[in-house]
């Protein structure tokens, strides 16, 4: 079994770790095209001087995975705001055009 199969998500469940392995392929092959999409975008950002440079697509992805996964449970809404404000702010920090 290739290592990308040998998820914890999988449980002891019989082939729950190839269908889980299988997921997170399909899943990367979004993620390339969309990630260089973003880089894209930051370096066009960076140029311009509105937001700072040496930030990857795949990074800000990440970035944007782990606040999707937030559970929309009562009381997270104003976390949810404040966790969404870091990267923007972060991506902001430095620029020519945001001193």
């Amino acid at each position: 079994m290739q290592d990308c199969c040998r998820r914890p998500r999988g449980g002891d469940r019989p082939g729950a770790d190839v269908a889980v392995g299988t997921l997170y392929r399909h899943f990367d092959n979004a993620r390339s095209p969309m990630a260089l999409t973003l880089d894209r975008l930051l370096t066009a950002g960076a140029a311009a001087g509105t937001i700072r440079d040496g930030v990857r697509g795949r990074t800000v992805l990440r970035a944007l995975g782990g606040i999707s996964g937030m559970r929309a449970t009562e009381g997270r809404r104003e976390d949810a705001v404040r966790i969404t404000v870091l990267p923007y702010d972060g991506l902001r920090y430095g620029a020519e055009a945001a001193a």
